[in-house]
């Protein structure tokens, strides 16, 4: 039996149709591959909703013994300060003499009138009859 040439070309198709089916099907099994050539875009975060349990908050610890101290606990610092003798005065009630000025009363000056004027009465001239001549 010999090969022709539409042998080998339906050998070439059938090798390019296995070859393509492998690519779909990677590509359907992992969208983001290197052979896709079209990738989707990157999804956002997902949001996370809020559950009915309660989840406690736990501060981190701020002091654990260590076997350096050997065996014996070092004491935390506290912001309060131990008490101690603090020297203070009380008031006393005796009272202290301070000089304070006092105002001396100065002399006013009051002026007054060294004249009196009195009023003078003038003698105005009499009004004198006119008399009008007809002619």
């Amino acid at each position: 039996m010999q090969l022709t040439l539409w042998d080998i070309l339906s050998i070439i198709l059938l090798v390019a149709l296995v070859l393509v089916g492998a690519i779909v099907v990677q590509i359907f099994i992992n969208p983001y591959s290197a052979v896709n050539p079209f990738p989707p875009a990157t999804l956002p975060a997902p949001i996370q909703l809020p559950t009915s349990t309660n989840t406690p908050r736990v501060l981190p610890p701020t002091w654990t013994p260590t076997a350096s101290t050997g065996g014996q606990a070092t004491l935390r610092p506290t912001s309060t300060l131990p008490a101690t003798a603090t020297g203070f005065v009380l008031p006393t009630a005796t009272n202290t003499p301070t000089a304070t000025r006092t105002v001396t009363p100065t002399p006013t000056v009051t002026r007054t009138p060294t004249k009196t004027l009195v009023p003078t009465l003038t003698n105005s001239p009499e009004p004198t009859a006119t008399t009008a001549s007809i002619p």
